[in-house]
């Protein structure tokens, strides 16, 4: 019998020459995934990237555990770094456009090019 938090993995990837980081979440995003999330903005904070892209393709239950994370992840970056939210799936994508998380973070469908000169196509909140 699996545990609540069993079903949730985060792949965090950081390339500093380009100042970008790629977040992969995957499963239900409860609260017992906080200490996982905590290790992933502190990983993200420590290369200061331009561009944080946290994909959400994945994730099959998101709430409030969601919400915190990408303000604490708004928090823990720069003030000129952006926070880019793809493919989060419908009823994820209305969760943050409930909690108006567009100031925060910029919300695309589709995933954000992976090279260095592909900042004109990152959405800024």
């Amino acid at each position: 019998m699996s545990e609540p938090g069993d079903t949730f993995s985060i792949v965090v990837t950081v390339a500093p020459e380009q100042r970008r980081a790629d977040l992969i979440l995957s499963g239900d995003m409860d609260i017992c995934a906080n200490p996982v999330l905590t290790d992933a903005v502190d990983r993200v904070a420590a290369v200061a990237p331009h561009v944080t892209v946290v994909d959400l393709a994945a994730i099959s239950f998101a709430g409030s555990v969601l919400l915190n994370f990408l303000a604490r992840v708004h928090q823990a970056l720069p003030r000129d770094s952006a926070v880019v939210v793809c493919r989060p799936p419908p009823v994820t994508r209305r969760i943050l456009e409930m909690a108006a998380m567009e100031w925060l973070a910029g919300i695309r469908d589709d995933t954000v090019p992976s090279c260095s000169a592909c900042d004109d196509d990152v959405d800024r909140p």
